[in-house]
């Protein structure tokens, strides 16, 4: 999904969407309840139609709602990747000797929360 050529709600529905499984171009799609907005037949046709063109086969999808198992959606796996990006910002910024010699210099502190994870 991350390759394919989307925006907005469509991109989004890709994104949060775990695959279930796939017979005769037909993609059994699972939707978390809390994004039933995305749902709706204007992203569906859309993400379908830009799988099928990427696929060179037609393509159905059938999006039913429900609880993901966890970490299986575009969309979580890049969450959890960002989060470990970001914990180790945070661990490089503390532990590096400059910041620390600035904290020392001005009595101040590192606001973890402000520290950024390096873009991809």
């Amino acid at each position: 999904m991350q390759k394919l050529p989307l925006l907005g709600g469509a991109k989004e529905l890709g994104r949060n969407t775990e695959l279930k499984g796939e017979a005769n171009g037909v993609f059994e799609l699972l939707l978390p309840k809390t994004m039933s907005h995305l749902a709706g037949d204007t992203y569906k046709e859309k993400l379908q139609s830009v799988m099928a063109a990427h696929l060179g086969r037609p393509v159905k999808l059938q999006i039913a709602l429900g609880e993901t198992r966890g970490a299986v959606t575009v969309a979580a796996i890049e969450a959890a990747e960002k989060g470990v990006r970001r914990a180790e910002a945070v661990k490089a910024v503390q532990g590096d000797s400059f910041v620390q010699d600035l904290v020392n210099l001005f009595d101040g502190r590192v606001v973890d929360s402000t520290i950024k994870e390096k873009q991809r």
